[in-house]
């Protein structure tokens, strides 16, 4: 038998939503960041342009995306075939079921890659969800900004290390319209 969903209206789904978020944010707070300073999760600076991370929930499910937003396709694919390399990683580290997005739609009408690690079976709506949702997203979260973190900039390269593997995303060099490739 299907489960039955509860009707909210409007205003309770707003606020349920604001105090969620809220709930999750203020838990956040309690972590230091790189350097024992505060991170805002909602803006966190992944220290590389269009390369975003975002939290979503919904009456199904709650997710954690590594987001590639950049302007130029190409681009965009360069970085999400880097990512793949990482691919053993992240599945190994990540809890819940990862989807690998080449193509995803956004919700701002942008095509963009999406890589995202997903809880399903939750509901953003029943506070009773929102410890399994809260720890999730967090244990994720922090993993990720793990990986990040240990991001070194050498010169125009940047490399993504774990104990066995790295990740190298190679940047671009602007050279005014003319963008060239740094292996």
């Amino acid at each position: 038998m299907p489960k039955t969903k509860t009707m909210f209206s409007k205003d309770e789904e707003k606020q349920l939503k604001i105090e969620f978020w809220g709930t999750l944010n203020e838990q956040l707070e309690l972590e230091r960041g790189h350097q024992a300073n505060k991170f805002i999760w909602m803006n966190f600076n992944t220290k590389i342009k269009q390369l975003f991370f975002r939290m979503e929930a919904d009456r199904e499910s709650a997710q954690l995306c590594i987001d590639l937003q950049f302007l130029d396709p190409g681009i965009t694919a360069l970085y999400y075939e880097q990512f793949t390399e990482f691919q053993n990683i992240l599945e190994e580290r990540l809890e819940g079921e990862i989807k690998w997005l080449p193509q995803f739609e956004h919700s701002n009408g942008k095509t963009i890659s999406r890589i995202s690690v997903g809880l399903s079976g939750v509901d953003i709506y029943k506070k009773s969800d929102w410890p399994t949702m809260h720890e999730f997203l967090k244990k994720n979260f922090d993993y990720v900004i793990k990986s990040i973190n240990n991001i070194s900039k050498e010169e125009n390269h940047y490399r993504i290390n774990d104990k066995s593997t790295s990740l190298d995303l190679d940047l671009l060099k602007n050279d005014k319209d003319n963008l060239e490739f740094v292996k």
